[in-house]
C-alpha cells in the first residue's frame, strides 16, 4: 500500500476530508448515464449537500475511499472550468453531445461548480 506522506497532494486530500468531515455517496439523478460511465456523487459537508456529475471511466469511486471521491470531484470541476463551452467539455470528458442527460449534467455543473 502506498504511503500518503510520500505524496503531498494525497496527504492534502486526506487532511481536507478529515478537517471538513466530508462524506460521499453515489446517487441516481436525471444526469446519471451508466452506459457512458457518468455517475453522480453526493458530497456532504456539515449540513450542505452538493451533487456533482463525474465521468468515472475506471470505476474508481468508492464511498469508503473519501479522498479518491474528493479527487474525482475536484478533477471534474477543474475540467468543467477549463472548458470554453458545452461542446469542448463534452468532448474532453468523452460524452455524447447529443445525449440530453449530458446536457443536463452540463447545466447542473454550471450551477454547482461555483459552490
Amino acid at each position: 500500500m502506498l504511503d500518503p506522506t510520500d505524496y503531498p497532494e494525497v496527504l492534502q486530500l486526506h487532511q481536507k476530508v478529515k478537517e471538513l468531515q466530508l462524506e460521499f455517496r453515489k446517487v441516481e439523478t436525471a444526469f446519471s448515464i451508466p452506459e457512458e460511465k457518468c455517475i453522480a456523487i453526493e458530497m456532504k459537508a456539515d449540513s450542505k449537500l452538493i451533487v456533482v456529475p463525474i465521468v468515472d471511466e475506471y470505476e474508481d469511486f468508492d464511498s469508503d475511499k473519501p479522498s479518491m471521491a474528493l479527487h474525482l470531484i475536484l478533477t471534474e470541476c477543474e475540467t468543467f472550468e477549463d472548458a470554453e463551452d458545452y461542446l469542448v467539455w463534452a468532448k474532453e470528458v468523452e460524452l455524447n453531445t447529443s445525449n440530453e442527460k449530458v446536457r443536463q449534467a452540463w447545466f447542473h455543473l454550471r450551477e454547482v461548480v461555483p459552490q
